[in-house]
């Protein structure tokens, strides 16, 4: 379901269930992606910030992932509420693309944060959101893309 284009931002955050190989064993986990695309991008004169928040069984929500380049964050990321984390730590970091400065293309952030599966004691979380805003001339603040995104687990 992936979708790409060069004149708006493009956003797949899909909950899918994955099976991954863990030491010997073979292990269900849930894993949330995303894919954003920022068209036109030129790190010298745009900016754009995103985050991502989890909303759990007991409506508590926090921040598990945040970004941004040439503007200010829109939030931190944030420790697991319980003090239990009940996803993988080392897969929150997005992997964002290099654009060569002075030239204008697309920005790609992507990233999938993977889930405690049933037998690593689950997680509570039942739904996950992408909020990001664009600046093309971050000069310009008037002229700009913000977009949120809601997925349930």
């Amino acid at each position: 379901m992936a979708a790409r284009s060069s004149k708006a931002i493009v956003v797949v955050l899909p909950a899918t269930t994955l099976s991954r190989q863990m030491a010997s064993a073979s292990v269900l986990r849930t894993a949330l992606c995303y894919n954003v695309v920022i068209p036109n991008f030129d790190p010298a004169v745009s900016g754009y910030a995103y985050a991502i928040t989890v909303k759990r069984h007991n409506r508590m929500e926090q921040v598990l992932c945040a970004g941004q380049k040439n503007v200010a964050a829109l939030a931190g990321v944030q420790p697991a509420p319980s003090g239990r984390t009940d996803y993988d730590l080392s897969t929150l970091q997005a992997k964002v693309s290099d654009v060569a400065t002075g030239k204008t293309q697309p920005q790609t952030i992507s990233g999938e944060v993977m889930l405690r599966g049933p037998e690593e004691g689950g997680h509570d979380i039942v739904a996950a959101t992408l909020h990001i805003v664009y600046y093309p001339d971050r000069m310009d603040d008037s002229a700009f893309a913000e977009l949120t995104i809601q997925e349930s687990l």
